[in-house]
């Protein structure tokens, strides 16, 4: 397998990354990203497979909480907006661990706009906001990294699929989530 691109700043990226872009606090169960992490890559090595799939994130992850990852994890930090872009575009997917958002999550609502296939928690935000179109994204249960990494295994079959399968709650996500409606409930929230 081919590196994906490379941005000036980055050198190739590898074939193969999950990207989760957030601060390491405590409900964003970082340690199940990196363990699902390496429970892909026991997979893949079981099967005879070369290749090794990568997390990317924008904390560091060290310790305890590399989950045995921590040769296949990556910390970038202070990204610019392009390769912010970039990094999520190259995706093989956004694997999003967190168990509690204060709002709708914009890592999904960004990966959805550019296509990129979502692995997230099932949490009530994230059904309550997307409604039926939740069922298309790949939600596993918190802290269920068997059930990430099925899913992981699944987009790493057949990425196209994924994308097609999520298109119902990227076309949701970008009609209620766009800027233009934002500004628009501002306004009215000042005029009234």
């Amino acid at each position: 397998s081919s590196s994906a691109e490379s941005l000036d700043r980055f050198g190739a990226l590898p074939a193969h990354y999950v990207f989760y872009p957030t601060r390491n606090r405590p409900s964003k169960r970082l340690a199940d990203f990196a363990k699902t992490v390496a429970i892909v890559n026991e997979r893949l090595k079981a099967a005879g497979r070369k290749d090794q799939l990568i997390g990317i994130l924008t904390s560091p992850l060290t310790g305890k909480s590399a989950a045995g990852a921590g040769e296949h994890l990556i910390s970038l930090s202070e990204l610019t907006d392009a390769e912010l872009g970039y990094l999520y575009k190259n995706a093989l997917c956004l694997l999003f661990t967190s168990e509690m958002e204060g709002n709708f999550p914009t890592q999904i609502t960004e990966a959805l706009h550019l296509g990129v296939p979502v692995v997230a928690t099932n949490i009530p935000l994230i059904t309550l906001e997307l409604e039926k179109a939740s069922a298309s994204l790949d939600l596993v249960d918190v802290g269920d990294c068997e059930g990430f990494a099925d899913r992981v295994m699944s987009i790493l079959a057949d990425r196209s699929a994924a994308v097609r399968r999520q298109e119902g709650a990227r076309e949701l996500s970008s009609r209620k989530f766009a800027y233009d409606n934002f500004k628009r409930g501002l306004f009215e929230l000042f005029r009234s």
